[in-house]
């Protein structure tokens, strides 16, 4: 049921399939109904062009988001009005990203992370242009991997940490190649995207984590054939 629900999220939109309307207005539409509600500004809007392409993980939701220079913002008033606790955990692809979030100013250059919430305001732009993946994670689930994740919030992690590297591994092959033809079921890839963040974070999990991923380890230690 988990992989069927995972594979009816897969979806696949640009700014060329909304010719009737500012692809301004038909980008910021789009992710304010499949992210989060945001607001979206470029110029010259005519110009803007946007790609966006989602893959469903378990309870995750893999956005690959590429678009020419824009700024997004997600206000106070947009967090009263859908207050559902999910995070966004964004990877600069390519392009950089300026973000203000929880009192926090961080340049995110190509290659980093940074864990945003949807609880509270941001402000992201991206003055290049873009090619990055949000991760749209329900916090219930990233705490069970990651303790506390508030303390994260709006700081850059980058790749002179060891751990980005497999984590930017696991998602450009996503990226580059899709889940079609993956021989795994999706539930574990989604542990595997929450083992590696656990890492890239420095926590230290409970021996029992309850995951499919750990689930399928101990099945092998105990018949490795």
């Amino acid at each position: 049921m988990l992989i069927t629900l995972s594979l009816q999220r897969d979806r696949k939109w640009s700014t060329r399939e909304a010719p009737s309307t500012s692809p301004v207005d038909a980008y910021k539409a789009m992710v304010s109904t499949e992210i989060a509600e945001m607001s979206v500004r470029s110029q010259p809007e005519i110009e803007f062009q946007a790609s966006w392409v989602r893959y469903g993980l378990g309870p995750i939701d893999l956005n690959f988001l590429r678009c020419t220079a824009q700024k997004t913002s997600r206000s106070i008033e947009m967090t009263v009005r859908d207050p559902r606790p999910y995070f966004e955990f964004l990877h600069a692809r390519a392009g950089r990203i300026l973000v203000s979030h929880h009192g926090e100013r961080t340049l995110v250059k190509p290659g980093s992370f940074i864990l945003l919430s949807d609880q509270y305001p941001y402000q992201i732009e991206h003055p290049d242009g873009s090619d990055c993946l949000t991760a749209h994670i329900p916090e219930d689930w990233l705490s069970t991997w990651v303790s506390d994740p508030h303390q994260h919030l709006g700081k850059q992690l980058s790749t002179d940490h060891a751990w980005t590297r497999p984590l930017t591994g696991l998602l450009t092959a996503v990226a580059d190649s899709g889940l079609d033809t993956v021989a795994l079921p999706r539930a574990v890839l989604a542990d595997q995207f929450g083992a590696l963040s656990a890492l890239v974070f420095n926590q230290r999990l409970e021996d029992k984590h309850d995951s499919e991923l750990v689930r399928l380890y101990c099945l092998h230690l105990a018949d490795p054939r």
